[in-house]
């Protein structure tokens, strides 16, 4: 990703994987709540910015800004 968007000329600012640990699992963490959903939330932001979680998931989200 970050070298296609530096090719279009973009400067690439950071990338997320943005499906998570599992994205199979829907159901559960749609009934999460409270401290638990923020838990869980943090714990896939942190883990989604690791290039091995990157590879695994189904989407990315980049962010870069346009030169």
């Amino acid at each position: 990703m970050r070298p296609l968007l530096e090719q279009a000329g973009f400067t690439f600012l950071d990338m997320v994987a943005s499906e998570g640990l599992r994205s199979d699992i829907d159901g559960p963490v749609n009934h999460l709540d409270g401290d638990d959903w923020a838990a869980w939330i943090d714990l896939n932001y942190r883990i989604g910015k690791d290039p091995v979680a990157q590879g695994a998931s189904i989407h990315l989200l980049a962010a870069a800004r346009k030169n």
